[in-house]
Parts: structure tokens; sequence; C-alpha cells
């Protein structure tokens, strides 16, 4: 949703879902795609919407997903510049299990045929999401002199309730046209964003109340065309033009400071503080391209012009009593302009034979930046020639493959990153009055594949190594309280990653069992000044996993994952360890042709110094067939345990945190799915 429309003789109505029992409260899941077919027209209605955890936001993804000849788009985002400050959700398990959501989406989907080769499509979608999260979270960061020796260690403890609304509203207009001669297709994309959250957050165990609001929208236009270069040419020339306009608004709002840290006296004696941001976004590409072919060997040479023009206000309101609201001056505002010229040539060279692929591609590119803020006296420019090139090669021997992948990407400052004044997000205080930043990015890596179909065996080894650097470094002062204050310095920063992965699957026949294994092993090195106190952490992560699945007896599969972790960061002679320990097992038991029941679980285990920390979780699911239209009888209970609260350690380049998140409780849904034709 959207969704492809197809060919049909019918008009059907298709797979309905409703799920209307829940262990503690209420829960409901109905989905309906109706799809209706005249002549020319074409119509595709969904409808979808949910209150038990799953995702249904996500699934839509880009709305019209351009790439390649076919033209250009992207999903724009706003209302994200200022958040409020709450736990991290954890990574490692599903967001099923501690999503309490209300989420509906509503999409409508047209097709007309016109004249001769032309067609014009138009889709529709809306979509309400609102999510409760709630977890805390003990931190601690140590800081050491360069010899190693401890200088202090901050521990500050976090725990949020966060209630967070979004709604959005999305129409595409595309208009096409396929012929022998010519292709044309011009795609206009226009949405509207409305977001509103609030949190409640401890710190320390005193109250910070924070509210967020963003209303912006965002239009953007799309056309690509394939052209002859004359009657009786066979080449084709691709134009491409893409034009992109955002305007997103938001503000960021905390009533309660007591347990707040400023160095403003005024700010410190607040009742409230307002951070208010206002910013513009024009932004187009245009592209000519052409390709030659010669046997196995194309060339593409393209010219690409690129603009942008972005505005960015920031400012600050202070509240002092019920009828005083105090502006803040500099250097607590920004009034920012900045634009970007970019001109880029580049040869494409594409090499395919069958068991040999090359492909090299060679930009030249110029890049020009001007960004200016009059009421810091703030002006910064920038123009510089790129050169970033692309390899990648392909070899076959037999049952091997060897592959290696090469490239150098370059990176400037962008609007959210070279504002002189101060900005208040997620308790923490921002400010970039620095050059514009120059960053290199190199990638290199190496892969080897064996494949043998005779005796089911699938084997990949490769190594990674990436190398960057930056004239930029972010420097943090952190409270007592985990409040942040970074300002962008002129520093040397480098930093430098390397990884190797080995895998290994076999399928035994006989025994009708698969056995797959894996290995990973990473270390990455990124520089730090944290409290005036520059030094490179060093951060080595191991990953070791066996997979097991057999399905010897026809009415029966069963599977188990096992895969340890280990991370270590090294900082000036101390070492922090954890330890990661996931099991997980799945028996499907099938009773007949028309029923199935299944039962999983999962188990992770968390280890830090001394303290350990397990999770466990079951679910099981029947499902069964009933009628001649198949109607699909499921049943599910999720969280059989009923866990309620999950534990995780993180580790990462300058301190260790131990989460705790709030699961949703055991919850059985029943649910149906049919087809109406």
């Amino acid at each position: 949703m959207p969704a492809l429309i197809s060919n049909s003789k019918k008009c059907h109505l298709d797979r309905i879902r409703f799920i209307r029992l829940g262990a503690f409260s209420i829960f409901m899941e109905p989905e309906t795609n109706a799809h209706v077919v005249l002549k020319k027209r074409q119509a595709l209605f969904n409808l979808k919407s949910n209150n038990t955890g799953e995702d249904i936001i996500s699934e839509n993804g880009n709305f019209i997903g351009l790439s390649g000849f076919m033209g250009q788009s992207q999903e724009n985002s706003t209302g994200d510049f200022l958040r409020p400050s709450s736990v991290n959700p954890p990574a490692s398990i599903p967001q099923s299990r501690y999503w309490f959501n209300q989420s509906h989406a509503v999409g409508a989907n047209f097709l007309e045929g016109l004249k001769k080769d032309w067609e014009v499509k138009a889709n529709f979608l809306y979509t309400y999401h609102e999510l409760d999260l709630k977890g805390s979270s003990n931190t601690s960061i140590t800081s050491l002199n360069p010899d190693g020796t401890v200088v202090n260690t901050l521990n500050y403890s976090r725990k949020s309730d966060l209630n967070d609304l979004a709604q959005k509203a999305k129409a595409a207009l595309s208009l096409n046209r396929n012929a022998k001669a010519n292709f044309f297709k011009n795609d206009l994309n226009f949405s509207i964003d409305k977001s509103n959250s609030r949190s409640t957050l401890e710190l320390d165990g005193i109250p910070v109340y924070q509210r967020t609001h963003a209303n912006g929208f965002s239009i953007q236009n799309s056309l690509s065309t394939l052209l002859p270069l004359s009657k009786q040419s066979k080449r084709l020339v691709s134009l491409q033009s893409y034009i992109n306009y955002i305007h997103d608004p938001e503000w960021y709002q905390v009533d309660s400071l007591r347990a707040l840290q400023f160095s403003d006296a005024a700010m410190q004696s607040a009742l409230s503080l307002k951070q208010l941001k206002r910013s513009n976004s024009f932004n187009t590409t245009n592209t000519v391209s052409m390709a030659f072919s010669k046997k196995d060997l194309t060339i593409v040479p393209s010219l690409k012009f690129l603009y942008a023009d972005e505005l960015l206000n920031t400012d600050i309101e202070l509240t002092q009593s019920a009828n005083l609201v105090q502006p803040m001056q500099v250097p607590w505002l920004n009034r920012l302009r900045l634009n970007n010229f970019n001109t880029q040539a580049s040869v494409g060279l594409n090499l395919k034979r069958e068991r040999f692929r090359f492909s090299l591609n060679l930009p030249l590119s110029n890049n020009i930046i001007h960004v200016k803020d009059e009421e810091h006296v703030f002006q910064r420019d920038l123009n510089k020639w790129l050169f970033q090139p692309t390899l990648f090669t392909e070899v076959s021997v037999k049952k091997f493959t060897f592959s290696a992948t090469a490239a150098r990407v370059n990176r400037f400052s962008s609007l959210t990153n070279i504002y002189p004044g101060y900005v208040f997000s997620a308790l923490n205080i921002n400010a970039y009055q620095s050059p514009i930043e120059e960053a290199t990015f190199t990638r290199a890596g190496s892969r080897i594949a064996y494949k043998n179909l005779l005796l089911n065996i699938d084997a990949n080894a490769g190594y990674n190594y990436a190398y960057n650097s930056s004239n930029i470094m972010l420097s943090r002062q952190i409270s007592d309280n985990g409040q942040q204050v970074s300002t962008a310095i002129l520093q040397d920063n480098s930093g430098n990653t390397h990884a190797l992965f080995l895998s290994f699957s076999k399928y035994m026949k006989k025994a009708a069992t698969n056995i797959a294994t894996g290995y990973s092993y990473t270390r990455s090195a990124t520089m730090n000044l944290l409290n005036n106190n520059l030094f490179t952490a060093i951060n080595h992560n191991q990953n070791a996993s066996l997979r097991m699945e057999n399905s010897s007896l026809s009415w029966l599969i069963a599977s188990y994952n096992i895969a340890y972790g280990y991370s270590k960061r090294v900082d000036r002679g101390t070492d922090n360890l954890t330890y990661t320990l996931f099991q997980a097992t799945r028996l499907s038991f099938y009773l007949s042709e028309k029923g199935s029941f299944n039962i999983s679980g999962d188990w992770n285990q968390y280890t830090i110094a001394k303290q350990q920390f397990n999770n466990q979780f079951v679910d099981a699911f029947y499902r069964h067939t009933v009628g001649k239209r198949k109607i699909d009888l499921e049943l599910k209970w999720m969280n059989i345990l009923n866990t309620r609260e999950y534990e995780q350690v993180i580790i990462n380049t300058i301190q260790t945190n131990v989460t705790r998140f709030e699961i949703r409780p055991s919850q059985v849904l029943l649910s149906a799915r049919m087809n109406l034709r």
C-alpha cells in the first residue's frame, strides 16, 4: 500500500482479517483490499489497521520508488530536527514485542489508459500512527587521563514514558508513455506531515516534561524520458529533471527545568524553554546521459547539474512567569542560508561476460558551497573539485567466485550541521561554529564464494576495510545528569574499520538436515573529544552462530539457532567487556493438509562484569483452512511467559548503557483470512 494494479477479469475483495480477542485487553487487526477492474480503468483500495505491535507504516516505503533511467525520488523527512529525550528501544528484538500502538493506513490507487501509449496513475495514502514506549537506562561514562588513570566517572539514570503521534497524507500523480520510439514518465508527489509527541523523563528521579510539534509539507516532481538522436538513429538519450521543495516548521518545549543545567542564568531560572525552528529547502537535479555498447562493453557518459537553496531559522523563548516570554538573542538563534552548486561529469564502464564482470564509474565534480548568517556575522565558502571513483569486479572459476569492490566518497556540511547558533533538542545543546566539513570515506572489500550444487555446499569468506577522515570534530561536554553540549571544532578526525566474515552451509539429504555456521569479527577505531580529553576508542566485536533445521519427519520441521557475541572497548588502557548469548528454537507440526501448529521460543542473555540479564519469550499459533473459499483461521498466543521487561547491555565508543524496556503483555489473537469474489 500503495499496491501494484494487475490485470483481472472480475471485481473482487480479498485478504480480509479480523482479530478481536485479547488476553488482557481488546486487540484488533483488520485488513481489506478491494480491486475493481473495468475496460480501461482499474482501482485498488486498501485498509489496514492494528494495535498489536505490528508495523504497517514502514510497509508503504517510498511512495513512488523511482531509480535509474525511470527518474528520481526520495522519501522526504520532516519533523525530526527537534526531538524529546527518551530511552532508546532495544534493537535486538522485534519491535512488535515492545510497540504499544494504534496504527491505521488507508490507500487508493487508480490506473486509466489514455489514447495510444499513454496512461495515468494516481495514488493516495493516509497513515495514522500513535505509539507509547516506556523504558529506563543506567549509563556510565569514565573520563581518563592520557596515562589511563581515572579522572572521574559519571553515572546517571533516565526513565521515560513517550507518547508519539504521527499523521501523514500522500498523493502522487503519474503520467506515462512507453512507445517504441521513446519513453516518457512524469511523477508529481505531494506529502503533508503532522506529528506531536509528549514525554515524561525522569533524570535521576527528577521529572522533566517535554513536548514537540511539527507540521510540514513537501512537493517533488520527477521527469524522465528517452529520446532517439534522430529518426534513423538507434541511440537513445536519457533526460532527467528532478525538483524537490520542503517546508518544515517545528517546536520543542520543556516545562520543568529543575533537573537541567544551563550556563545562561536566565535559562537556569526560567519556568519553561521553547525551541522554535523554521526551515525551507529547494533542490533540483538535472541529468543527461547516453549509452554506447559494443559486444560485451557498455560506456555511459553523463552530465549532471545540482542546485540547492536552503534556509534555517531558529529561536529560543523563555517563560519567566505566567505573562512574561523572553526571546533569547545571539548566540541562541540562527538566520542561516546555504547555497550549493554542483556540476558533475562522469563516465561509466561496464563489461559483462559469462564468467567475468567489471564495472568502473569515474565522476569528476565541482562543488561550490556558500553559507551565511548575518546575525552571527558568520560566512563560510568552499569551491572544490572532487574525483570519486567506484569499482566492482567479479571472476568465476569453476565453483569459485572472486569479487572485489572499492570506492571513494566525499561529503560536505549540510544545513543541519553548519549552523553557528546554539540549538536545544533532546535536552542537549548543539552548535557548529566551524569551517565547512570536508569528510572523505574510502571503502575496499573482497569476497570469495564457493557453491557446489551436487554436494549442497555454500561457503563465503570476505574482508572489508573502511577509512574515514574529516577536518571537523565534535567536542562534547557531558554534565553529571547526562546533558551534552556539543560544538564543532577544527580538528583532524579519522577512524577506520576492519571487518572479516566467514559462513558455511550444507544440506544433508539423507538426514533431511540443513546446517549453517557463521563467524564475523569487526575492529573499529574512532577519535573522541569528551570533556576536553582527546582519545581514540577501539571496539572489538566477535559473533559466532550455528543454525540447524531438520525435516526428516513428514509431519514435523524442527529448527535451532544459537549465537554468541563478544564486545570489548579498549580506552587508554581500560577494557569494557560484554557477552551475549542468543538461542531460539521452533517446532512446526503439520497435523493435516489443512492444519498446522507452531511453537517457538527464544532466550537472550547479556553479561557485563558480574551482572547477568536474561530474557525469555515463547509464542505459539495454530492455523487451519476451512471451506471451499479456503478461509484461513489462525489462533496466536504471543508472549506466553508474559515477560514484562526486556534488559540489554550496550557498549559504544564512550559509554556503557544498561537498558530496560517495557514489553507487551501476553496476548491471544484470533484472525480470519478470506477472498470474496
